[in-house]
């Protein structure tokens, strides 16, 4: 039975709900555990101490920031400031970077720009849905916070491009508590671009040459007040630059991951389907293409004879230690796989840890690299290229939640000792 399209539109749009709500929650109490997991310290502010309250407490307009503030001489034009670094100096090409024992290590800082403390947001979220958690079933944060957002800056206080992460629960929680509705949750994806680009603005300020200046705390400040207007998180919950977190390293650390891993994917799936532009196994995944004629190969020995006719065994099998064949329904999942997923479509092979899934999809991965093999030693002129041969349709990745699942089959394949009998 099909699905209808709305159906799984509502089916997604309370998915992607359930993710914007889902926030990543900081461990500990303190920011000095956030710090060094990071492999950082707290420096909130200039100062000739090298640890105490002075660097913890959190900044205040017109602090001394940690870092040196670029400033534009009236005589020449040139940038000055204390430092080891030249801004103005390029950074050295790919090529000419060794290993990173040697090259040099630059001070960047991770600033946190807005908070909420987690204990009290999922309160006030039970009560936007008039719910009690029942504290049985739900494993609710002690103690902690929600980062609101954050952006890494250079060791002159300037922006590190595509480095301002926001968080789709604050932003989730603010449209609930200003009288917003769960549906438009689903709006999540087009929100963040938009909001990502005007503050990302606001964090890339200039000065007379130009050229980027280095930011203070009152822009900081005053960028982290706009946002959490912006994002309409209430008065009692908001907690301004909390801290910056300072870190020594080759490289700028990554932008913060404060959403779901899977907001851009369902939202991509959410417009296919509305743009009618749904790829097949999406579309089979989600109910909208259900199997013509299900059977149940326990017990409708016909269909599963039939299954396993020659002329549905592929022609490629991956070689193992003393060639053992594959199980009776483990090779009809191979037939059925190969016949009926030439093109497009989906496969779902069930079954609990050490019963040959893996095994499985060994031959398959041979049936695939088999096919590409027809497939180029057909070309009559191979000189003159591929012709409408696309390579990546014979390509294979191998995709999972969990690690081990992954190198299960990925770390495995090129082991020669693992494919191939000692006899060959």
């Amino acid at each position: 039975m099909s699905i209808a399209a709305e159906t799984v539109r509502d089916v997604l749009r309370s998915w992607i709900a359930c993710e914007v709500l889902s926030p990543q929650i900081t461990k500990g109490n303190g920011w000095s555990d956030v710090a060094g997991d990071r492999g950082g310290r707290i420096r909130n502010r200039k100062t000739g101490a090298d640890d105490g309250p002075t660097l913890w407490q959190p900044p205040q307009d017109g602090d001394p920031t940690p870092w040196p503030i670029l400033t534009e001489s009236q005589d020449d034009g040139q940038h000055e400031a204390e430092g080891s670094v030249d801004p103005s100096e390029p950074l050295p090409a790919a090529s000419e970077v060794g290993s990173p024992r040697d090259r040099k290590l630059r001070t960047w800082y991770s600033v946190i720009l807005a908070a909420m403390p987690a204990v009290e947001s999922f309160e006030r979220l039970d009560e936007f849905f008039d719910d009690q958690a029942d504290e049985d079933q739900t494993i609710r944060p002690l103690s902690g916070f929600v980062v609101a957002a954050s952006v890494v800056l250079d060791e002159w206080g300037i922006i590190v491009p595509d480095s301002l992460a926001i968080s789709s629960f604050c932003w989730g929680f603010g449209h609930l508590s200003t009288g917003g509705t769960p549906d438009d949750l689903s709006d999540w994806s087009t929100e963040e671009r938009g909001l990502k680009l005007r503050f990302a603005d606001l964090l890339a300020p200039r000065g007379p040459d130009g050229q980027p200046r280095s930011l203070t705390w009152d822009d900081l400040r005053g960028v982290s007040r706009a946002l959490v207007e912006e994002l309409g998180i209430p008065d009692d919950l908001q907690i301004l630059t909390p801290c910056v977190i300072e870190m020594v390293r080759p490289d700028p650390p990554a932008a913060d991951i404060l959403s779901s891993f899977y907001l851009s994917d369902l939202s991509r799936v959410l417009d296919a389907i509305d743009n009618e532009t749904v790829s097949g196994a999406v579309a089979s995944y989600l109910g909208l293409n259900p199997p013509i004629d299900p059977w149940d190969c326990l017990n409708d020995r016909l269909k599963l004879s039939q299954l396993l006719g020659p002329g549905l065994f592929p022609l490629g099998r991956w070689p193992g230690n003393g060639l053992h064949p594959l199980t009776l329904l483990q090779q009809a999942a191979v037939n059925a796989i190969a016949r009926d997923l030439d093109t497009h479509g989906l496969a779902a092979v069930n079954g609990p840890p050490g019963t040959g899934k893996t095994t499985l999809l060994r031959d398959v991965v041979a049936h695939v690299i088999i096919t590409r093999a027809e497939r180029l030693a057909a070309i009559e002129s191979p000189w003159n290229g591929l012709g409408d041969i696309d390579l990546m349709d014979y390509a294979i990745v191998v995709a999972s939640s969990n690690n081990a699942a992954v190198e299960n089959i990925s770390l495995e394949l090129p082991v020669r000792e693992k494919a191939l009998d000692a006899s060959i």
